[in-house]
């Protein structure tokens, strides 16, 4: 633009983008389906934004609803669209009993259970379109429901029993003491029991000698069973009363049988009728003898006695020409005791090395304790001496090492600690070990050479 003055310029740059478009599809209906994906057919789109807060090309709904999308071309030229998504999971159709059973010369109603929030259609596979059907057919029937929107099946089988079939197996033998459950077995369901005990059930708990019998019924069809129970005799006897014992010994037991006897066990596995056993703890015992028929199991409880602690401590070692204090731990169960050394107390002062031992009474048990006792080895002076010359003249030095592996501490006569020494002048010089029973020490003097130039 210009005018007689000025002149002036501006511009515009104007981006075309290419057209957006997204199609979710028509509106869809799903019948016993628990989810469903919704992929939209798009053009030119790059961003994605469903009303459920997702952002992918795609989502998976799981419920009835309005689905909503919003897409664009780098985030301009944006476009919408929504599909109504509906999952239908009715009606629902079971039958309750699997199968159904009739008796001959009769008819089984057959009765589904059916759930659906609008009314339903019925068709049998005999083309009924009742909701129930009787029949004396034998076989798989199935029933078909259906409403406006899903439809479905289930089926059943019915079967036509002639004879119950009531059985209580063959005669039986228990032991004494024992019980046994009877237990009515048929051939087809019945639920209707009656015992000669006047007990009702499938079963009952018997456990003397008898006849017994059942009487079976489906409310149609009648059957019975008897069966007689035999009671043996059980071997006798008894491991006694339950008992205790001291650490280390043995307790005596015997089951033998005058009767006789096909096996012998015991709980740790021995056969036999007598059983020696040493116990290193309070323990359960049990013995089973056994005949043809049947076997007695006793048990008896055998306390491993407490004993007072003989413990005196760890073997040790001291230093010669000492004195340890050997002592047992303060009891009242204690009766007596009595050491190696002849004494009857609780505590022993000793200077020799060797074993003690000591041996404790409470008046059932006894128990023992031992301690090693050792001298201490202890340095030798000939083994700690400060091997240097007489004289030192100038410029002269020497390095020492008195390390000592039964020395634990050192100390020379300027108050160092360490076991290497450096002597370069005259002097008196002297270093101090200290062991674990004492210390050890050596003296030097070293004097100057006079020597002339």
């Amino acid at each position: 633009m210009t005018n007689q003055y000025c002149s002036y310029s501006d511009s515009v740059v104007i981006s075309e983008y290419p057209e957006v478009h997204v199609d979710l599809g028509t509106d869809k209906e799903f019948c016993y389906t628990s989810s469903a994906t919704i992929t939209p057919v798009t053009t030119n789109v790059n961003q994605f934004s469903w009303s459920t807060g997702t952002t992918s090309d795609s989502i998976v709904v799981y419920q009835t609803g309005t689905y909503c999308i919003s897409v664009t071309y780098s985030g301009v030229c944006e476009v919408q669209d929504s599909v109504k998504y509906t999952f239908y999971d009715e009606p629902i159709v079971s039958f309750p009993v699997d199968p159904a059973w009739f008796c001959q010369n009769d008819k089984v109603e057959l009765i589904p259970d059916v759930t659906s929030s609008i009314n339903v259609e019925y068709l049998w596979n005999n083309t009924d379109n009742s909701p129930t059907v009787k029949t004396n057919q034998i076989g798989l029937f199935w029933v078909e429901v259906s409403n406006v929107t899903c439809k479905t099946r289930d089926s059943i089988i019915v079967a036509m029993y002639e004879h119950i079939g009531v059985t209580l197996g063959q005669d039986i033998s228990i032991c004494e003491g024992e019980s046994i459950i009877l237990r009515a077995e048929t051939n087809t369901s019945t639920s209707d029991y009656h015992w000669s005990t006047g007990a009702t059930g499938m079963s009952i708990e018997v456990s003397e000698d008898g006849a017994y019998s059942i009487t079976a019924s489906n409310g149609i069809c009648v059957d019975i069973d008897e069966i007689n129970i035999f009671v043996l005799e059980n071997p006798k006897f008894s491991l006694g009363e339950d008992t205790s014992i001291c650490p280390k010994a043995s307790i005596e037991l015997d089951i033998t049988q005058d009767a006789k006897i096909i096996d012998y066990t015991w709980s740790d596995g021995f056969k036999g009728p007598k059983h020696s056993i040493e116990l290193r703890e309070s323990q359960l015992i049990w013995g089973r003898a056994s005949n043809e028929d049947c076997s007695t199991t006793d048990s008896i409880y055998v306390d491993f006695r407490s004993v007072p602690s003989a413990y005196i401590g760890e073997d040790t070692s001291i230093c010669e020409g000492d004195a340890i204090a050997v002592t047992v731990k303060d009891d009242e169960r204690v009766l007596s005791s009595i050491w190696s050394s002849a004494d009857s107390t609780l505590s022993i002062n000793t200077s020799d090395s060797g074993i003690i031992e000591v041996l404790l009474f409470d008046g059932c048990c006894t128990s023992k304790g031992k301690m090693k006792i050792e001298y201490r080895t202890e340095p030798n002076a000939k083994h700690f001496v400060l091997e240097v010359p007489n004289i030192i003249c100038l410029n002269d030095e020497f390095s020492l090492d008195m390390s000592h592996n039964l020395i634990s501490n050192y100390l020379w006569q300027d108050g160092s600690t360490s076991p290497h020494h450096t002597i370069s002048k005259e002097g008196i010089y002297w270093i101090e070990g200290t062991h674990r029973c004492g210390t050890i020490r050596d003296t030097a003097i070293i004097e100057r050479c006079e020597c002339p130039v």
